[in-house]
């Protein structure tokens, strides 16, 4: 288990107990990253995508154009 039980012995001079405290101490929420904007679909190359894209047993079932115009 990651946390422990602090023990409070000298209760007059020291704040109260909080109960778990982390072993690995205070921890922290870091901001998150940037994130690029997705690829507008308008500039998509059909013919260069598809070119990359194992789409045989596509082109087989629905025809060359159909299954390159889905990837």
């Amino acid at each position: 288990m990651s946390e422990q039980h602090t023990n409070n012995s000298d209760a007059d001079t020291e704040a109260p107990p909080k109960g778990y405290v982390s072993a690995r101490g205070a921890f922290e929420i870091n901001a998150n990253p940037t994130v690029d904007p997705p690829f507008p679909r308008e500039e998509v190359d059909i013919d260069r995508s598809a070119k990359f894209f194992s789409h045989k047993p596509l082109a087989d079932k629905y025809g060359p154009d159909a299954a390159r115009e889905k990837i």
